[in-house]
């Protein structure tokens, strides 16, 4: 019944055990571990891109601001990524008319006025 010296016992049962163990040390040592590294790495990356996001968001939405604590009209155009060329050109407009020192100062005098974090300088 058990012929330890036959073809499958001598040649193909080391193989296939070889193998076998090989794959399991793999899947234990290799794959699980690299998975559960990457599931970590995607979490963080994740996390760091919403972050950044939220605060180009706030920047713009600071910038975009007409009065001081206020929404900008932009919001949603901000949200969706299509602020356009125009509407930068429309913000920077509103920001120059919105500029309080800009109405009190001559206009022949140079100055420069930083709202929103930009630095406008009007002659």
């Amino acid at each position: 019944m058990f012929d330890p010296t036959g073809y499958f016992y001598l040649y193909l049962y080391p193989i296939i055990s070889s193998g076998l163990a090989g794959i399991l040390f793999w899947f234990i040592f290799s794959f699980l571990p690299d998975r559960d590294r990457h599931k970590s790495f995607g979490i963080g990356i994740t996390n760091d891109l919403i972050s950044l996001n939220n605060a180009i968001f706030g920047y713009i939405d600071s910038l975009s601001r007409t009065t001081t604590h206020s929404p900008s009209q932009f919001q949603d155009k901000i949200h969706s990524c299509s602020l356009t060329e125009e509407d930068i050109n429309i913000l920077l407009q509103n920001k120059n008319f919105n500029i309080p020192l800009f109405l009190e100062s001559p206009p022949s005098i140079i100055f420069s006025s930083s709202v929103g974090g930009v630095t406008y300088c009007v002659a």
